[in-house]
């Protein structure tokens, strides 16, 4: 029964998370199934509250809190959601992360932190392409991509010279 659950949880979640009326009660039951036994469920639980979209509630310290779940699959989701928030509260845990022992989970540690790098973050991720996994390699090179074009545009401050050619 317990796959069953996980298997079914994350569609109706997702459907009651964009109506209007339940969305404030559904993120409550989310942020308590990150506290399930299953480890499917957490993990969907962070996915869901990831894409949640705007929300009275505030998700990120949970999510920052899933990043330390004990299931590799729960960790890179709770990566995922936080690619979504881009709330600044996530950088230390998210740099962390790249230091996971998941292939999986540093990898989209470097995917999510591409979005919000500052100049003194690059080498983070210059690292993380030179991980030994190639999986976490093609992930930081992502976020490097999505950094460069970032430093071209005219509205941030980053410093093209620091990013690898």
């Amino acid at each position: 029964p317990r796959s069953a659950v996980a298997a079914c949880w994350h569609q109706p979640a997702w459907a009651l998370l964009h109506r209007g009326g339940l969305r404030g009660q559904v993120m409550e039951a989310l942020i308590v199934a990150l506290k399930d036994e299953a480890w499917q469920v957490r993990a969907q639980a962070a996915f869901a509250l990831g894409h949640k979209g705007s929300s009275e509630i505030d998700v990120v310290p949970h999510l920052i809190a899933a990043l330390g779940d004990g299931h590799a699959r729960v960790r890179e989701s709770a990566g995922s959601a936080l690619w979504h928030t881009a709330d600044n509260r996530a950088f230390g845990p998210l740099v962390a992360a790249l230091k996971d022992a998941d292939p999986d989970v540093r990898r989209q540690a470097a995917d999510t932190l591409g979005n919000r790098v500052g100049n003194d973050d690059i080498p983070l991720l210059i690292a993380a392409s030179k991980d030994d996994d190639r999986n976490v390699r093609s992930g930081a090179r992502r976020a490097l991509d999505v950094v460069k074009q970032r430093a071209r545009g005219s509205e941030t401050n980053l410093d093209p010279s620091l990013l690898p050619h």
